[in-house]
């Protein structure tokens, strides 16, 4: 008895393809006074591959009523191979992301460095200037360039506080982005997705998330 794909069910879990067995058309002519019940087997869909999620499922209608099980292979393998052209077009942005992320990544702990480089000068600055006006104090004297000099050192110092804060977060983003790339193998998943997907024309696939 033979089989015809009608279509495609898509779930939260993955795909699922759906195929109707059917009668040879000489049989058909036979039963033409008795139709069978809807129930029997040779009117029901017959689920081939992953189960799928009650929720936030839809079928694609792919094939026709009168397609052929041959057309019908046809189409499954044109859909199959738009599918591979979308994951491997994925994983090139994927990649391309990655290797943008770890070029900032360089780029912020070079600029941290230099924050912290500056930071260090200017705090030997500022002490030098408070231990100057501590002296100074001590004899009655309170130069005023002394006084602003302090001032300006106090707020180069907030100010520096700030550029490190900045780049500091700027890293823990980059960080959480790259955590998902690396970590949750998300390039490597579709890779592997792509390969099955090329490899066979009839294939489930579930991500796992």
């Amino acid at each position: 008895m033979a089989c015809v794909v009608v279509g495609i069910v898509i779930g939260a879990g993955g795909a699922v393809i759906i195929m109707r067995k059917c009668k040879p058309r000489s049989d058909r002519s036979n039963d033409s006074d008795s139709s069978p019940d809807r129930g029997t087997p040779e009117n029901e869909d017959v689920d081939q591959g992953l189960r799928v999620h009650d929720q936030s499922q839809r079928r694609v209608p792919l094939f026709t009523c009168g397609t052929t099980n041959n057309d019908g292979m046809q189409q499954m393998v044109r859909v199959m191979e738009q599918m591979v052209r979308v994951m491997k077009q994925t994983v090139r942005v994927l990649n391309k992301l990655q290797t943008e992320l770890e070029k900032q990544t360089g780029d912020v702990r070079q600029k941290v460095e230099n924050v912290e480089k500056d930071k260090k000068t200017n705090k030997k600055e500022l002490e030098s200037v408070e231990a100057e006006l501590k002296e100074r104090e001590a004899n009655f004297d309170k130069p005023e360039y002394l006084v602003r000099r302090k001032e300006e050192l106090l707020h180069t110092e907030w100010k520096w506080d700030e550029i490190k804060r900045i780049y500091d977060q700027q890293q823990i983003n980059i960080d959480k982005m790259m955590e998902l790339l690396v970590c949750e193998n998300v390039t490597e998943s579709l890779e592997r997705s792509a390969t099955d997907a090329g490899r066979y024309t009839a294939v489930t696939y579930e991500t796992e998330t």
